[in-house]
């Protein structure tokens, strides 16, 4: 495409997802490529989530995400949350990723690997054709790698980084 390569982040959300019958309480993982900074006074963040997926439904529930910011070395651990359907699957255990306590969100999980992080309660919502735009308040950021290669996205299954 050539909007790519785009640096891919892992978002964390929690919620209720309504399936098979019944509500359910689930964590998923989703692999975005859409999202970017919105406002640095106040810190907003923005995240564009396909209607498709499971992460949609968690996010308009529990009106909040994070944004985990994964380095190159969690390449096939993105590509496997990629591949898997958070209504089903459990992907923290399905990719081997930890489960981190966040600092301002305590009832959604953040990646324990991620170089950084943007903790973001949502304050808006807007439909922008198959996929929905959510405007986030950055509660809490953190960087713990500044020097970390980070993971940008090609095309399906290709990915590269910015660093040798």
């Amino acid at each position: 495409m050539m909007y790519n390569p785009r640096q891919t982040v892992l978002v964390s959300c929690r919620g209720i997802f309504h399936h098979l019958g019944k509500d359910e309480d689930i964590e998923d993982l989703l692999p975005l490529d859409w999202h970017s900074p919105a406002s640095e006074v106040p810190k907003k963040y923005l995240i564009l989530v396909s209607k498709k997926a499971a992460a949609l439904t968690l996010i308009q529930n529990s009106r909040a995400f994070v944004v985990n910011f994964m380095p190159f070395s969690h390449v096939d651990h993105i590509v496997k949350a990629g591949m898997l359907h958070g209504a089903f699957h459990d992907k923290f255990a399905a990719t081997g990723l930890e489960r981190a306590q966040c600092e301002k969100l305590p009832d959604v999980p953040r990646v324990k690997d991620a170089v950084a992080w943007l903790e973001c309660h949502v304050e808006g919502e807007f439909d922008v054709g198959d996929h929905i735009l959510f405007l986030g308040e950055i509660l809490h950021a953190e960087e713990k790698n500044s020097d970390a290669k980070r993971t940008f996205h090609i095309d399906g299954t290709r990915f590269t980084t910015t660093r040798d």
